[in-house]
C-alpha cells in the first residue's frame, strides 16, 4: 500500500469537504479549513502520511486514528489499517480491513484486492474461532460481545480464548493460522454474519465454511506425580548413569589387563625357577636376590615389572567398580527422590553419546550428551 499513499491523501482533500455539495460547486464551497473539525482531520491524516513514509508505523497508526475519530473516511480506514498492521497490532488491523471492506461498496478491482491481502496477512498471525450457538443467545469471548446470530467465525489473538454463550461456557486454545470449534448448547451451525463484529474481533469473509471441529482433549493423567514419575530434571540422572558406566567400563578394561599381566608373571615366574633350581633349593628362593648371571637377572627384573603391573591395574580395577557403584546409586536416588515433573510437563530427553578408547597405550572412555 505504500506506492498510493500521496493519492490517497489527495483523495481525501476532496473528501473532507462538506458532502452536501456538488462536484461542480465545490470550487465556489468554503474551503476545508473553514471547518475545524475536516481541517483537524486533515492535519492529522497528512501526519500519518508523513510518519508512515519514513517508517514510523506506530506514530503513524496514532495520527490515523485521531483522523478516524474526526472524520469516518475510508481513505483514513485503510491506512489505518495497514499501519496497524506494519506496528504490529495484527488483531485491530484485521478488523480495520474487514471493516474497509465492508463500509466501500464502491472499491476498485485493485483497492479491494489491496485490502484483502492485507486481511489475508494479518490472519496469517491471527487464529480463528468457529463459534455455533443457538439464534438468539449473545456469545462473548474473552468478555467481549461477539454474536447475536450464533455460528460466525472470529479473527482471536493466538492462545487460550474463553467462549461463553447463555449459560454455556467453553476454553478454547488456537494457534496462528489455525481454525477451531466453539460449540455452545444445542447450537447448529449458521450463515456467517455479512456485517463487522465487535472492535478487536472481526468476520470472516462471506462463504467462509465451518472449521472441522476441534480435536478431543486427552485423557486426564493421574492425580499427582509418584516415586517412579519422571523428575523435574533428568540431567543428574543421565550423569550418575554416564559415570557409572565409565567406572564399570574401566574395571573391565583394568581387570583384562590385571590377568594378561598375573599371566606374565606367572610365567616369568616358572621360567626363572627353572632356570635357578637347584637339588638343595627347588623352588629357587631367593634367585633373584643375587642374580648369578645377566640373562636371570633380565628375567627378575621383568617379573618385578609385571608384578607392579598386576598391583597397579587391580588397584584401578577396584577403584572403577567403586564409581561404577557410586554413579548408579547416584542416578537411582535421584531418579527416586528428586523433585516430580509436573503433570503434562514435556521436556526433551537427553541423549548420551558413549565412545570406549581402548589401546594399546590408551584405556577408557569418551562420555556426552545432549539436551
Amino acid at each position: 500500500m505504500r506506492t498510493n499513499r500521496r493519492p490517497i491523501a489527495l483523495a481525501l482533500l476532496v473528501s473532507l469537504a462538506p458532502a452536501t455539495f456538488a462536484p461542480v460547486a465545490f470550487a465556489q464551497a468554503p474551503p476545508p479549513a473553514a471547518d475545524p473539525t475536516l481541517a483537524a482531520a486533515h492535519a492529522r491524516f497528512a501526519e500519518g502520511v508523513e510518519f508512515f513514509d519514513k517508517g514510523q508505523f506506530e506514530n503513524a497508526r496514532a495520527s490515523f486514528l485521531q483522523a478516524y475519530a474526526l472524520h469516518k473516511h475510508p481513505a483514513v480506514l485503510i491506512n489505518l489499517a495497514e499501519s496497524s498492521l506494519k506496528s504490529g497490532h495484527t488483531l485491530d488491523a484485521a478488523h480495520y480491513f474487514r471493516q474497509y471492506l465492508h463500509d466501500s461498496p464502491s472499491l476498485t478491482p485493485a483497492q479491494r484486492a489491496d485490502a484483502e491481502k492485507g486481511l489475508a496477512d494479518a490472519r496469517t498471525k491471527l487464529g480463528r474461532i468457529d463459534v455455533s450457538a443457538a439464534a438468539g443467545v449473545a456469545v462473548t469471548i474473552d468478555g467481549e460481545v461477539a454474536s447475536t446470530d450464533g455460528g460466525t467465525i472470529w479473527d482471536v489473538e493466538p492462545g487460550t480464548h474463553t467462549v461463553k454463550g447463555g449459560t454455556d461456557t467453553t476454553t478454547v486454545t488456537v494457534a496462528a493460522g489455525q481454525t477451531v470449534s466453539a460449540k455452545l448448547g444445542a447450537g447448529g451451525s449458521a450463515t456467517p454474519a455479512a456485517g463487522p463484529g465487535a472492535p478487536g474481533m472481526t468476520p470472516p469473509a462471506p462463504g467462509t465454511g465451518p472449521a472441522p471441529p476441534a480435536p478431543a482433549p486427552a485423557p486426564e493423567g493421574p492425580s499427582g506425580p509418584g516415586i517412579f514419575s519422571r523428575p523435574a530434571s533428568l540431567t543428574p540422572v543421565f550423569i550418575g548413569v554416564g559415570v557409572g558406566l565409565a567406572g564399570f567400563v574401566t574395571a573391565i578394561i583394568f581387570g583384562v589387563s590385571k590377568g594378561s599381566a598375573q599371566t606374565s608373571y606367572d610365567n616369568q615366574q616358572a621360567a626363572i625357577v627353572k632356570a635357578a633350581a637347584t637339588p638343595s633349593n627347588p623352588n629357587a628362593s631367593g634367585a633373584c636376590v643375587n642374580p648369578g648371571s645377566a640373562s636371570l637377572a633380565q628375567g627378575c627384573n621383568a617379573l618385578i615389572s609385571d608384578g607392579n603391573d598386576v598391583s597397579t591395574d587391580a588397584t584401578a580395577a577396584n577403584v572403577g567398580i567403586a564409581i561404577g557403584v557410586v554413579g548408579v546409586a547416584f542416578a537411582a536416588g535421584w531418579y527416586l527422590f528428586a523433585p516430580k515433573a509436573q503433570s503434562g510437563e514435556n521436556k526433551p530427553a537427553a541423549a548420551l553419546h558413549f565412545t570406549p578408547m581402548v589401546g594399546r597405550r590408551t584405556n577408557g572412555m569418551s562420555l556426552g550428551w545432549e539436551f
